[in-house]
């Protein structure tokens, strides 16, 4: 490879060249028994490659030379860098791989790179599925990704699958940008933003970037980053010719293995003495199997899995079933590959053939023990036991302590299944346990993020089932942030299933996250889906609680004639009607905070007094409190300082008792305008401190930002010009954390009120 350090694996090259020399071994010969391609060797023994470590290890097996290699390959490596992570997302490399030179080599043509090219290097492997696209991928990244010291990122886009829902470039990109250190909230929810502050962050970093699975070129382009040297390899059942064309890709077509490459990939799983007796069984076992990759390892995992199986056995099952062997003859067609799934489906016992079939109800691509404990009905001990026996036989795949992947095409084998053997009233019982494990650790995460507030859905409403409990809001939160994709599939799953009370349920519950990461996407993609589930239930409660919720988020991006008439006022009608009156209270804020984007102080405050009376007479202290601040803020609006600042002291304080710290730092920055307002600027100045303080604790970087930037603006006009532009220069790199077009307009708010051509910046 280009651009490798020559010294990198010299000292283990030269002793294995010595070790090698010395029994009389030739290279080629070396290269023949380890399974690996002379051309690879023999970089590694020049130094111009890096040795793996399970080449490091075969070597020294082969040799003899009792860890001496193993030592020299770890000598060898580069120093970790503990000061700043870097993202290593690969997936485990695989075993027994085979053959593929010619693509290898032409891989290794990517890491030679001009500094001037301006942008990154691109490969597109294609090639009908089993074929070994991922395969050939994860081998080649796994062993240049020492090249990329920027870090390596992975994303299935499930191109081709069960749903043949493709992955969305924008949460691709949400994932590597967080993966990348960037907050959720802090994340722009246009596409074309998102894939600019990738770009953006990339821009001085040299990353390889995977992507297994692509649907067509569209998917894959907002996700190219424009950093030189920077690798993407790209995989795909279909020719990506617009990656080609527009990119400038690498085109790699896979064909299916040789025959003898065949072979050897069997033997390298099912051990020495039955792949020496067996040769010629298996070379018609290979040719049978089409020579696709898939095939052959699902092939050699059911020969090596019984020990006292006869391989001949095998041969005849695959001439029994010769029609339904004719492996993925037609592109895109899953059928062909369903006769090998089998041989090792049957082979599993019923309680963990069982857990299979259910896997297939699973929305996500990712599962843990707990989820598997639940989606069976069996306690997490037996899932864990039935989860280890599926990775064993290679229908899950282990990414992580406790995540386990189900690939596309076993998830269509187990959906099929589970709609085949389980009766629909055991499809219906595992999708309810499902759904409602998620419904009750929501409860448990809202009421650790919130327990001063009155929920509207309480434990009661709760099937018994294990959910996960919260002991404080940081582990809330925690569990919150990484759980919210898996919660939106888990809503569209409650609704395809006829669990439409559960589903608006869930989307409610999500309230508190919304608030403190306003993840755009999942508040959209929830909310429709809960508007459409509370109205099939006639659910008129749940209906009203959606639209008030999801007035919010049209509110905060300034939609305020949608948020009004498309949302809050019917939310308003409909909890007039049904008597929720601590209901019809957080609509009349809404409406409130609406009239206050407008400037529109009297209804506002009319709007927050109605709202008062209704939660006083509810008992409703989270919204009595709420509701001081809110008619502070419009008596500010009106200029009737005096009365905005008794009704926001009181609102502090009931904040404060209540522990609601993210509506205490909004009141402290409407108490600060109305101190600075009165001509006491040192006061005003410490309530916009304490807002600060409160809001970064909670994670609300953007409130934190405001609040930055209202203070500079006072420091400027006090004559405080150091002090106003170090409050600015942090405003701003907080809005550029949370986007791009943020910290820019900042800039320009900045520098009119600066240039004396705006008023203060707020």
């Amino acid at each position: 490879m280009a651009h490798r350090s020559g010294s990198d694996g010299a000292d283990f090259g030269g002793l294995l060249r010595e070790a090698r020399e010395t029994q009389r071994i030739s290279l080629r010969e070396l290269a023949r028994r380890l399974h690996y391609s002379h051309g690879y060797l023999s970089k590694v023994e020049r130094g111009i490659r890096r040795p793996t470590a399970e080449l490091a290890q075969q070597c020294d097996t082969e040799l003899g030379m009792r860890g001496a290699l193993v030592a020299a390959s770890l000598s060898s490596a580069d120093n970790i860098d503990v000061a700043r992570l870097r993202p290593a997302q690969l997936p485990i490399g695989p075993r027994g791989f085979v053959g593929r030179d010619q693509e290898m080599a032409r891989l290794d043509e990517l890491i030679s790179y001009d500094e001037q090219s301006g942008g990154a290097r691109v490969a597109a492997i294609d090639g009908l599925p089993g074929v070994g696209k991922t395969t050939l991928a994860l081998r080649w990244a796994h062993e240049a990704q020492a090249e990329f010291p920027g870090g390596v990122l992975f994303a299935d886009l499930h191109g081709y699958g069960q749903t043949n829902q493709a992955a969305d470039p924008g949460d691709v990109l949400e994932h590597f940008l967080r993966s990348l250190g960037v907050p959720a909230e802090q994340i722009p929810r246009e596409l074309g933003m998102r894939a600019s502050l990738f770009r953006t962050v990339l821009q001085r970093e040299r990353v390889l970037i995977v992507l297994d699975n692509a649907a067509n070129y569209a998917q894959v382009q907002p996700i190219l980053p424009s950093s030189p040297g920077s690798v993407v390899v790209v995989t795909s059942r279909q020719r990506l010719s617009g990656l080609v064309i527009e990119a400038g890709a690498m085109s790699v077509t896979l064909a299916p293995l040789e025959a003898d490459e065949a072979v050897s990939l069997i033997k390298s799983s099912i051990g020495r003495r039955r792949a020496t007796e067996n040769h010629d069984v298996l070379a018609r076992i290979a040719s049978s199997c089409g020579y696709l990759p898939l095939a052959l390892k699902l092939a050699a995992e059911r020969i090596a899995w019984r020990p006292g199986y006869e391989v001949a056995e095998l041969e005849q099952e695959l001439a029994a079933e010769e029609d339904r062997l004719d492996l993925l003859a037609a592109e895109d067609e899953p059928r062909a590959v369903r006769a090998v799934f089998s041989w090792s489906y049957q082979a599993l016992t019923e309680p963990v053939a069982r857990a299979y079939r259910l896997l297939g109800l699973y929305p996500d691509d990712e599962i843990n023990v707990p989820g598997v404990a639940v989606l069976a009905g069996v306690t997490r001990r037996q899932a864990r036991f039935v989860i280890d026996a599926l990775a064993s036989m290679h229908f899950v795949q282990h990414v992580a302590a406790d995540r386990y992947r189900l690939h596309d095409l076993l998830r269509v084998y187990a959906a099929e299944l589970v709609a085949e053997v389980e009766s629909e009233q055991d499809r219906h019982a595992a999708v309810a346990r499902l759904v409602h494990r998620y419904l009750g650790s929501l409860v448990s995460a809202s009421r650790a993020m919130g327990a001063y507030r009155v929920q509207p859905v309480g434990a009661d409403e709760v099937a018994d089932v294990e959910i996960e409990q919260f002991g404080d809001y940081d582990s809330a939160l925690a569990w919150l942030e990484s759980q919210r994709q898996t919660i939106a599939k888990i809503v569209e799953l409650a609704v395809k299933h006829g669990f439409h009370d559960e589903a608006w349920q869930i989307v409610v519950l999500l309230w508190d996250y919304l608030q403190v990461r306003k993840p755009w996407g999942v508040w959209v993609r929830t909310h429709d889906l809960g508007l459409r589930a509370a109205r099939a239930a006639r659910n008129e409660f749940g209906e009203a609680w959606v639209l008030n919720n999801f007035a919010d988020l049209y509110r905060r991006w300034g939609e305020l004639d949608r948020a009004e008439h498309d949302y809050y006022r019917p939310a308003l009608a409909t909890r007039r009607r049904i008597g929720d009156r601590r209901g019809m209270g957080w609509t009349l804020l809404g409406l409130g905070f609406v009239a206050l984007e407008r400037k529109d102080f009297e209804s506002a405050a009319d709007h927050f007094r109605a709202q008062l009376v209704v939660h006083r007479e509810v008992g409703d202290k989270d919204g009595e409190a709420c509701g001081l601040a809110c008619e502070g803020t419009a008596l500010l609006g009106l200029g009737r300082l005096a009365e905005a600042e008794d009704r926001l002291l009181r609102a502090v304080v009931k904040h404060r008792d209540l522990g609601d710290r993210h509506a205490e730092a909004w009141t402290l920055t409407q108490l600060a305008r109305v101190r600075v307002g009165m001509g006491d600027r040192d006061v005003g100045l410490r309530y916009f401190d304490q807002a600060s303080g409160l809001h970064t604790e909670m994670g609300d970087v953007r409130s934190a930002a405001e609040v930055y930037e209202e203070k500079g603006g006072v420091l400027h006009r006090i004559g405080r010009v150091t002090d106003a532009r170090d409050c600015w220069e942090k405003a701003v790199a907080l809005f550029d954390r949370v986007d791009e077009a943020q910290g820019t307009a900042a800039r320009a708010r900045i520098n009119a009120f600066t240039t004396g051509h705006a008023d203060e910046p707020q």
